[in-house]
Order: C-alpha cells, then structure tokens, then sequence
C-alpha cells in the first residue's frame, strides 16, 4: 500500500516546522488530543494546534530539528497514520523523541488528531535496544 498523500505531508511539515504547510494541512476546526510523559494537550482549532502545541510546546523556535531517523505513514481502514523519530537540539542538548499519530481525513484536510509522544530523551547514540 502506498502511503496516504496527507501522511507524508504531515510528516515532511514537522520535520521543517513549516507553519504554513501545517495550517494548510489542518481543517480549522481540527480536534486534538495529545498525551507526552506528565502532559496532555486538548485543541479544537488548527490555530492552536499548531502555533501552540505542534510549533510552540513540542517543537517550539528553541527547539532545531537535526533529524529524522526513521519515519513511518499508512492507514488502518479509514484512519490514516504517522509515526516518526526526529533527532534534536534543544538548549544544547542532543535529544530525539518518537510520536505517533492517527487522524481523520476530509477532503484532503486532517479533521482529528490523536498524538502520543515518547517526551525528549537525552541521545545517547545507542538508537535504543531492548531488554
């Protein structure tokens, strides 16, 4: 199956924290819900959603992205999904956080958003094993 069109755009849009690519993604109204370690996120407009949690708590102007180490898009039935790892810089500190979202698409816009993250993780090279 080849990956959804709006997938790949989400991801590709977080990677560059492109604002306009994120909004244009978003319908306005966009439902979301997120949960990191410590932390959830409630929004009912893409506004919101993107100026505040996608591009001001997650990823905000102090953050730089430096990677993608892997990403991964698809659906289950009519739910589309996204997950990915990204490698950053934040306060001088390498880190790397994975999320994974699932969202509702209409007429090429992300109506709802359902995002978990793993929280930022000091990067230690190990890329992660387990025991």
């Amino acid at each position: 199956m080849t990956a959804p069109p709006v997938a790949q755009r989400f991801v590709e849009a977080i990677v560059a924290k492109d604002r306009d690519a994120l909004l244009e993604l978003m319908a306005p109204r966009v439902r979301m819900r997120g949960m990191a370690p410590g932390r959830t996120w409630d929004s009912d407009d893409a506004t919101t959603l993107v100026d505040d949690v996608l591009l001001g708590d997650f990823f905000g102007p102090q953050t730089e992205i430096t990677g993608c180490r892997w990403s991964r898009t698809g659906a289950v039935e009519d739910v589309n999904s996204a997950s990915y790892q990204l490698e950053m810089r934040k306060d001088g500190v390498d880190l790397v956080c994975e999320q994974h979202t699932f969202f509702d698409v209409e007429a090429g816009r992300i109506h709802a958003l359902h995002l978990m993250c793993s929280g930022f993780l000091p990067r230690t090279g190990g890329g992660g094993t387990l025991d």
